[in-house]
């Protein structure tokens, strides 16, 4: 009887499962759908050329405001070609690129040299101040506990 009733119970459950599930829905392709994967098929996206740096386009760069680690960092991961002749290392300066861009431009497999720091201000302070020699009087002890613990001289 309990064998029954379980089996009742799950056909009961399965045929009500069945009749509420949602039936799946493929999309249903339109003429634009099978229209793009012709396209794509008969002509590929034109790959992205790659930016090569020259002198003009690190001007440009500085002229915008970056850094000049961030212009280094650029021309580390990017294909460059300057031009470092005279006429265009004056150029360059005039255009106000410093003297440490200018020469990682010179040859970017080197790494670029540190920041200088700024000049320390100069003082005319004397290099050490001179000592004072505090001359201290002492009393001998008297061994008396009290009259050893007054002052010396009266007041303050």
């Amino acid at each position: 009887m309990f064998r029954r009733t379980v089996i009742l119970v799950g056909l009961l459950f399965g045929a009500w499962s069945f009749a509420n599930a949602q039936p799946v829905q493929q999309p249903v392709p339109t003429a634009r759908d099978q229209k793009a994967p012709q396209k794509a098929a008969a002509k590929p996206d034109p790959q992205p050329t790659e930016e090569i740096l020259s002198n003009d386009s690190i001007i440009q760069l500085l002229k915008v405001g970056l850094s000049e680690d961030l212009v280094i960092a650029k021309i580390q991961k990017s294909k460059y070609s300057f031009d470092t002749s005279t006429s265009g290392l004056i150029a360059l300066k005039q255009a106000g690129v410093s003297d440490r861009l200018l020469h990682f431009m010179m040859d970017p497999t080197k790494p670029p040299q540190p920041t200088s720091l700024p000049p320390m201000p100069v003082t005319n302070a004397p290099a050490s101040p001179t000592p004072r020699v505090i001359e201290a009087l002492f009393l001998p002890k008297t061994g008396d506990p009290i009259a050893d613990n007054v002052p010396q001289e009266p007041g303050l």
